[in-house]
C-alpha cells in the first residue's frame, strides 16, 4: 500500500496524430487555446489554415481512425490486414482475459450480445430497463457488465447536465 501509481494509457490524441504525419506543427490546439483564454477568431482561423493545407490527408486519417480507433501499436501498423489482425485478437484477449477472469462474467454470449447493442446506443440517452428488456436479462446484470465497460474503458458514459450540483448528483 502507499507504493502503488496507476498510469492509464489511452489511444493516440488528433493531435499527436496529425504531428507525427506532419500535417500539423503541433502549435495549441483548440482546448487548450480554450484553456488558456486565447480562443479567438484569429487563433481559429490560424488552425483551420494549417489543416486545410493537408484537407485529403487529414480526411483519409480521419476514415482511418473511425474504423480502427488510435491505439497506437494498431494505428501505427502499415498493414490494413494485419491492423484488422490486431483488432480481432486484442477483442478476443479483452474477452476471454479482462472480462471473464478479471470482471468474473460467466456468460461470454450474453456479455457480447449487450456489447452489440450498445453499439446502436451511441451517442443516445441510454435507457438501461429497455436494454434489459431487449436482451431479455436483469437489469442489475446490465448495470454491472455496464460498470465493467466503463472500468476498463470502452464505453463512458455521460451524466444528464443539470444547472443545480445537487440535481447532478
Amino acid at each position: 500500500a502507499g507504493r502503488i501509481r496507476y498510469h492509464y494509457l489511452f489511444g493516440l490524441t488528433i493531435k499527436e496524430i496529425l504531428v507525427h504525419h506532419h500535417l500539423w506543427s503541433g502549435g495549441p490546439g483548440f482546448l487548450e487555446l480554450l484553456l488558456q483564454g486565447q480562443l479567438n477568431k484569429q487563433n481559429i482561423k490560424k488552425i483551420q489554415a494549417e489543416l486545410w493545407e493537408h484537407r485529403e490527408s487529414v480526411g483519409n486519417l480521419r476514415r482511418r481512425i473511425l474504423i480502427f480507433g488510435s491505439l497506437p501499436a494498431v494505428f501505427l501498423e502499415p498493414s490494413e490486414e494485419e491492423r484488422w489482425f490486431m483488432l480481432r485478437d486484442y477483442a478476443a484477449t479483452y474477452i476471454e482475459k479482462d472480462i471473464r477472469v478479471l470482471g468474473g462474467v460467466g456468460d461470454l454470449d450474453l456479455f457480447q450480445r449487450l456489447d452489440r447493442a450498445l453499439l446502436l446506443q451511441n451517442a443516445n440517452l441510454l435507457n438501461v430497463s429497455n436494454l434489459a428488456s431487449d436482451l431479455g436479462i436483469s437489469r442489475n446484470t446490465i448495470d454491472s457488465y455496464l460498470g465493467i465497460l466503463e472500468q476498463t474503458h470502452v464505453i463512458s458514459r455521460l451524466r444528464a447536465w443539470a444547472e443545480r450540483p445537487k440535481a447532478r448528483l
